[in-house]
């Protein structure tokens, strides 16, 4: 089961979830980037999924320069780019530094807001042998003293796999087809996987209005194929 814990960031603790697998390791590790709800009980099942799976999974929070008791809307707009990557850089700098984490063999992985920060993270650093993209939306918006992310794809050294829903208000598949070409013109290894009945947050088991299981469990099945084709992940 993920536990609470604290990982330092600047001197700050600041909270995250931490998974590790059962065996004596070493393990891959994965950066979790979380969406919009933070550590919520979808992100806490994340972790342990990809416990389970035989890697440290990660996910520090995003919103840890807002007061306990802040709104969510509060904590959405507290966010930026360049808090994202020491958040990210933190995560990074935790699993490497751990005893059962293989350091040169991590992933990272998000949903929804997390989608776009785990393309963010994979473009700023060169430390991912893979980034799993769920419904990624806003990487061309552009962002408060920074650069849309979108202008970073060509920057990701690592394969790509994304998940998209067809019917998807938020993210417009003119933008899944953009994301899709730039990343194969800058020559970075990436599979689409698109659900043409599906909207946004269709693994979202906690909203059942989003949540569409067939969608859920054919990008988990995707997801689990690549993380161990290039974590080098044994099989059950």
């Amino acid at each position: 089961m993920a536990e609470l814990i604290d990982v330092d960031l600047d001197g700050k603790k600041v909270p995250a979830l931490l998974g590790i697998p059962s065996g004596q390791g070493p393990h891959p590790g994965i950066l979790v980037m979380h969406h919009q709800e933070g550590l919520s009980p979808f992100t806490r099942d994340l972790v342990d999924k990809l416990a389970k799976l035989g890697c440290v999974a990660l996910s520090v929070s995003n919103y840890h320069p807002c007061p306990p008791d802040a709104d969510m809307q509060t904590k959405r707009e507290s966010v930026r780019d360049g808090q994202l990557t020491r958040d990210a850089a933190a995560g990074i700098a935790f699993l490497e530094s751990h005893p059962l984490v293989l350091k040169d063999n991590l992933a990272v992985i998000g949903h929804c807001m997390g989608g776009r920060t785990a393309f963010l993270a994979a473009a700023v650093f060169p430390v991912f042998a893979a980034a799993v993209v769920y419904y990624g939306g806003g990487v061309y918006r552009k962002t408060i003293g920074g650069v849309p992310v979108g202008d970073r794809l060509k920057n990701i050294q690592c394969p790509v796999i994304g998940f998209w829903g067809g019917q998807d208000f938020l993210i417009p598949n003119v933008d899944v087809d953009r994301m899709e070409e730039e990343l194969k013109r800058a020559g970075v290894p990436c599979e689409f996987h698109r659900y043409p009945e599906a909207g946004h947050a269709f693994c979202n088991f906690t909203v059942p209005a989003d949540f569409r299981p067939d969608a859920d469990a054919d990008s988990w099945r995707h997801t689990v194929a690549f993380l161990r084709r290039e974590l080098k992940l044994p099989r059950d």
